[in-house]
Parts: C-alpha cells; sequence; structure tokens
C-alpha cells in the first residue's frame, strides 16, 4: 500500500501543482490582458481627441477662409491707430473750410479687443453759423474714417447769426 500512497500523493502533489501553475498563469494573462485593454483604451480615447481636433482644425481653416476677404474690408474701414495722429489737424482744417473756429483735444484711448473696434475720444469747441456747422457735420460723415458724434451743443451768441459748439465723439480704429 506504500506505493500505492505514494503514487497517490505524487498524483495529488502533480495535480495540485499543475491546478496552481494554472492559476498563476491565469492571473498573469489576467493582469496583462488588464493592462493592454487599458493601452487599448487609452489609444482610442487619443484618436477620437485627434478626431476632433482635426475637425476643428478643418473648420477653423474653413471659417478664415471665409473671413479673411471681410477682415480686408474691415481694415480698410477701420485705419491702424498710428494713422489717427493726424486727425486733430485734419479736423481743424476741414473746419475751417467751413469757417468755422475750432479747438481740438484727444480724450482716453480703448484698445481693440476681438468684438470690438479700438477707439480715441475727443473733444472740441469752437463757434461759427449753424449751416456752416451742418456742412462740416456733413464732410465728416464723408471723411474714410469712422467717427461717432455722442454729443452736440449749440449755443447762439446774443445778437449775432453766430453759436458756440461744443461737442465730443469718438475716432474708431484696429
Amino acid at each position: 500500500m506504500d506505493a500505492f500512497k505514494k503514487q497517490l500523493f505524487v498524483s495529488l502533489g502533480i495535480a495540485v501543482g499543475l491546478v496552481a501553475v494554472a492559476i498563476i498563469t491565469a492571473q498573469l494573462a489576467s493582469g496583462m490582458l488588464t493592462r493592454t485593454a487599458g493601452e487599448i483604451d487609452q489609444r482610442k480615447n487619443e484618436l477620437a481627441l485627434r478626431t476632433t481636433v482635426t475637425a476643428s482644425l478643418a473648420e477653423l481653416r474653413q471659417n478664415f477662409t471665409r473671413a479673411e476677404p471681410l477682415q480686408r474690408i474691415l481694415d480698410k474701414i477701420f485705419p491702424p491707430k498710428d494713422e489717427l495722429i493726424n486727425f486733430g489737424r485734419d479736423f481743424i482744417n476741414l473746419s475751417r473750410q467751413r469757417n468755422l473756429e475750432f479747438g481740438f483735444n484727444f480724450g482716453n484711448e480703448t484698445l481693440a479687443s476681438e468684438d470690438k473696434p479700438g477707439f480715441i475720444s475727443f473733444s472740441a469747441s469752437g463757434k461759427g453759423t449753424q449751416d456752416n456747422f451742418l456742412n462740416f457735420l456733413q464732410d465728416l460723415e464723408k471723411s474714410t474714417l469712422f467717427i461717432k458724434i455722442n454729443s452736440v451743443d449749440l449755443v447762439r451768441q446774443t445778437s449775432s447769426e453766430s453759436f458756440n459748439i461744443v461737442m465730443d465723439g469718438q475716432v474708431f480704429f484696429r
């Protein structure tokens, strides 16, 4: 019986050893599969992100192509800020052509943002007739600059056709 017990213990030992090896192998394989699945999931997410980024880039390029002609138009409407250096002098010269006597002052500057043009505030005061002033305003409207007049005060001088004029506004730039 000793040989039978010995054979039984050896067979059981081999079977237990094989089961232990099978369990260890299954655990290692499971860990490798989990790690590989994680890497695949990460690569899938990266691919989805790249696809989204590529689609966004294509849309941006398409929008840029459509916006470029409009940007050129806006660049013509709104001059660069540096070109406004002579605005005060031009304002005075234009008023003189209409027989008005004006003084001119630049005010605060607001820089351009992504959705709004920049502007420089100005104020002017002077005197002249109402007709000359109205003609002067029409000349300003015909100007290549985009000018916004915020307020105008006309006060008639006593016993005269002349008015004291005070105005302020903004001239825009890109």
